[in-house]
């Protein structure tokens, strides 16, 4: 099976030779089967490739943190770090909260980053959304039980946001359940997370978790990929 990259550089190499996105793509079909790139995805690199693009590697997009080349083995060691405290104590990962959040948009509009819908037919039908529609962010916080989940109105999650989350909601609600004094507090490398006045909270509340991005302990993952075509 081809990676992406090597199809990628076929279709480059093809793009010299003169083939179309649709060449290319019954080509990529016919080497690689189900796991060849879409066809739009494989005419847009026609397109740029034609247009002198000569990279085809995945570049940083805006806003989305990008995957190192060392960051594969942190997460392989994050992993097998785990598995051992896992096996030194059955309860290790009861302790620990994992966190995630999401946007949604109130007038329905779907996060395409987070959706995908797929049909065996193309339903020809056109919905008229409302442009910078307000959204809500989730946040749920998990440890063997279901912490939240917590909504707020900021258009985006910024440190005062995940700052008073720790603070107002996710502190008080560990306290009542008896908690925090052996909880291990997860979240990814995502900047937010790691504003100065954020990092004190965690400090102070979740000391046994240490912050990870130099630790060995592992336990706040590297930032998660961007999507890649």
């Amino acid at each position: 099976m081809f990676s992406k990259q090597k199809q990628r550089s076929w279709i480059k190499i093809e793009c010299t030779r003169g083939r179309t996105a649709r060449q290319c793509h019954q080509g990529l079909q016919e080497a690689c089967g189900e796991s060849a790139l879409p066809y739009r995805t494989v005419a847009r690199w026609v397109k740029v490739l034609k247009e002198g693009r000569q990279n085809v590697a995945d570049t940083r997009r805006p806003g989305r943190p990008a995957l190192e080349p060392n960051d594969k083995a942190r997460r392989k060691e994050s992993a097998v770090n785990v598995l051992e405290r896992k096996s030194e104590d059955e309860t290790f990962l009861n302790r620990v909260c994992f966190s995630d959040e999401a946007a949604f948009h109130v007038s329905g509009k779907l996060n395409t980053h987070n959706v995908r819908i797929w049909r065996s037919e193309n339903p020809h039908v056109t919905r008229e959304l409302q442009r910078d529609s307000p959204k809500a962010h989730v946040c749920e916080i998990m440890c063997n039980r279901i912490i939240g989940p917590f909504f707020f109105d900021e258009p985006s999650v910024t440190a005062n946001v995940c700052l008073d989350l720790l603070t107002e909601y996710v502190a008080p609600q560990l306290l009542v359940h008896d908690l925090q004094p052996t909880i291990i507090f997860q979240q990814d490398g995502a900047p937010p997370h790691w504003g100065l006045h954020v990092r004190g909270i965690l400090n102070e509340r979740f000391p046994t978790s240490a912050l990870m991005e130099t630790s060995v302990q592992l336990l706040y993952p590297v930032a998660l990929p961007p999507g890649k075509d």
